[in-house]
């Protein structure tokens, strides 16, 4: 990240032998490139299109433009679901607004029928659209549904520690803590109470990384419905009405 006084900044991002490059300021992106030529052999293939297997649009879509959104500052993540015919949906992103982050964090409890084991799902949000999600198998089996769920808020601080450094160094301090939204209460009060008891004396220490963020207020988690729990699309299979409910929480349009 490079800023100036007048407030100009560059963002630079590198994967391998791929350079990303976006900011405020067209006459810096111009300079990068230029400094950039001169160093190493490199080719320009202008606008983003592909990144990572995403695929990015830019332009005046009719979406776009009906929405009042801003041209060329957003753009979609698209997958194809050639079965459920949802290859033209993706994700949006607007420019500026609130940058703050929240999350939903959920779990499952031992669906998986050969080893019982729970599944992880948690989603984080910027603005009205998800940005960053993780859909996994627990490595322990769980002995109650509450043990599960507060499994899968721990992982989702951690996930959120790293995104609250990441947008401090990028610029964009998060002064409130961050609410992730949890739809077990037992889960929600062992996290916040460090007393040991029958129920949870057994759940190895360092599942209990999230009392800390909590404490210091970088953490808070809420309780929701189990209706809106965004993150439920991550942890097992749904009905169709449920799955395109789910899929419009996650901020998905057609494009």
């Amino acid at each position: 990240m490079k800023q100036d006084a007048d407030g100009s900044i560059l963002y630079v991002c590198l994967c391998v032998d791929d350079l990303i490059f976006t900011g405020n300021n067209p006459a810096m992106f111009e300079a990068f490139k230029k400094t950039m030529f001169q160093e190493f052999e490199m080719t320009d293939i202008g606008l983003m299109t592909h990144v990572l297997g995403i695929e990015v649009w830019h332009g005046d879509t009719e979406e776009v433009r009906d929405g009042d959104m801003q041209s060329s500052d957003e753009f979609g993540q698209q997958w194809t679901r050639t079965e459920e015919k949802t290859y033209s949906d993706g994700l949006f992103y607007q420019s500026g607004g609130d940058l703050n982050i929240f999350g939903y964090s959920d779990s499952d409890w031992g669906r998986d029928l050969d080893e019982r084991k729970s599944t992880t799902g948690f989603v984080f949000f910027i603005g009205d659209t998800a940005f960053t999600w993780t859909s996994k198998k627990q490595a322990i089996v769980m002995l109650s549904s509450y043990e599960a769920e507060y499994i899968t808020a721990n992982s989702a601080v951690c996930l959120d520690i790293w995104l609250r450094n990441v947008l401090k160094h990028l610029g964009f301090l998060q002064e409130l803590p961050t609410k992730i939204y949890v739809d077990n209460r037992s889960a929600i009060a062992l996290a916040k109470n460090p007393t040991y008891h029958e129920r949870s004396k057994h759940i190895d220490t360092h599942y209990h990384f999230i009392r800390e963020h909590v404490k210091a207020k970088e953490v808070e988690l809420v309780s929701c419905r189990t209706n809106d729990q965004a993150a439920d699309i991550f942890t097992k299979p749904l009905k169709h009405e449920a799955f395109v409910e789910m899929k419009t929480m996650l901020g998905m349009k057609n494009l």
